[in-house]
């Protein structure tokens, strides 16, 4: 009988000692058969289950009953020999009993994870791999700096050597009320599991920290090939980051356009009338300390500022659409279709831009920059750099310079997405 196995046995059988609560049911399993593991699908179904139906019954406080239980699920998935059970967990949800369970599309690999409980208040997720090299299953329990993570999706990739990346999708939970989401690269290399530095900074992870309240999530298209990260500015507004897989790292992929975006000038920025430079054109009325810009569609916006805060009228047709006090002083930078865009205060290499959408009649975007204009239905605007603008593009600026990056986001899209445009200039600052 596998040494392995013997011992899932055994732990099991001496967890029996355990005293579930009066309202939880442990479903019983004979444990006496000698081919529990690696013959049928069903039967370490049937084995595992019965493992995280213990592990839920443990007291939270029997150190004893966790701790043998947690050993027992290693040492069953461990001992996994037939590959069937591998090809059989492609069936399954990814979140089975208790568990998570990922699946590579190739077959090859499978990652269970699960909280331990042995982490107190925080969750303490395991994670181990079982994976096939040839004809022969080997496993290996998962390590990060970051986490722990549980994961519930795999994508495949192909770098330029052929290999197969797998990118593991996941996340945990720090406490009761924060959460973060993980990716994280690994490839099949000389027989072993072993982790892929793909991601920018020579990472193989990223990992996303937010709020319950407002989870959010990396964006995964197109098989990983591109992934949009999120950086939340308020709990409503998100907008992404751009990254591209090119068969060997993912990185700030320039968009198609940029050659357009490259010839772009800081004296261009805006229009004779004050405006952002490709907005449409307007006709400006003062009555008092009330502004109000009138367009050819019928739109008007009209704007109250006060010393801290702006009372915004929208219009169409003389009957209002929305009316809103804002607290704080913003000024008005022109209007595209059904988007309104505005500045707050600030300072030249970095103010507040605001974009408001007449449909939805909320803002959707919130972002600190530098300077703006309008392209067609692209955003087009600089940045300073800094942890938030992490891109490729690098140029030598003089002293008392600092590096501003021209970066795009098209605001008719749902999620809004900043692409970088590969160009950008130093600037003096004050």
């Amino acid at each position: 009988m596998d040494r392995s196995l013997v011992i899932a046995v055994f732990t099991l059988i001496i967890c029996n000692r355990c005293s579930p609560p009066s309202n939880h049911t442990v479903n019983s399993v004979d444990l006496s058969s000698t081919t529990l593991v690696g013959v049928t699908p069903e039967k370490f179904q049937t084995t595992i289950d019965s493992l995280f139906n213990k592990l839920e019954a443990c007291s939270a406080n029997d150190s004893e009953c966790l701790t043998s239980t947690n050993t027992s699920i290693e040492a069953v998935l461990n001992s996994i020999k037939d590959p069937s059970i591998l090809e059989s967990s492609n069936h399954l949800p990814p979140n089975t009993n208790g568990y998570f369970r990922a699946n590579s599309t190739d077959g090859k690999l499978t990652v269970f994870s699960w909280d331990s409980r042995l982490g107190g208040s925080s969750f303490d997720y395991q994670a181990l791999a079982v994976y096939k090299v040839d004809t022969e299953i080997r496993s290996k329990k998962l390590e990060f700096d970051k986490g722990p993570f549980y994961f519930n999706k795999i994508y495949q990739l192909k770098n330029d050597m052929g290999e197969t990346v797998y990118i593991l999708n996941g996340g945990g939970s720090s406490s009761q009320v924060d959460e973060y989401g993980a990716l994280t690269a690994f490839t099949l290399r000389h027989g072993e599991i072993t982790p892929a530095p793909i991601f920018p900074g020579n990472m193989s992870t990223l990992v996303q920290y937010n709020s319950t309240d407002t989870p959010v999530s990396f964006l995964v298209e197109n098989n990983a090939q591109h992934i949009l990260i999120p950086y939340r500015q308020n709990d409503s507004i998100t907008v992404y980051h751009s990254i591209r897989f090119d068969k060997q790292q993912y990185k700030n992929v320039p968009t198609a356009s940029d050659m357009k975006y490259g010839k772009f000038k800081q004296q261009d920025f805006l229009s004779e009338s004050g405006l952002f430079k490709g907005t449409e054109t307007c006709q400006k009325k003062n009555e008092g300390n009330v502004a109000t810009y009138l367009f050819d569609d019928k739109i008007s916006v009209g704007f109250e500022n006060g010393e801290d805060e702006t009372i915004l009228s929208i219009q169409k047709n003389s009957q209002s659409v929305a009316s809103i006090k804002l607290g704080r002083a913003l000024f008005f930078m022109g209007k595209k279709g059904s988007h309104l865009f505005f500045e707050g205060d600030g300072t030249p290499e970095s103010t507040t831009l605001f974009i408001y959408n007449l449909v939805e009649k909320k803002f959707i975007f919130i972002e600190s920059i530098a300077q703006a204009l309008v392209d067609e239905e692209n955003l087009l605007f600089t940045q300073l750099s800094d942890e938030h603008t992490d891109t490729d593009f690098k140029t030598d600026c003089g002293n008392d310079e600092k590096q501003f990056e021209i970066k795009v986001t098209n605001f008719t899209q749902s999620p809004l997405v900043i692409e970088t445009t590969g160009t950008g200039f130093c600037m003096y600052v004050q």
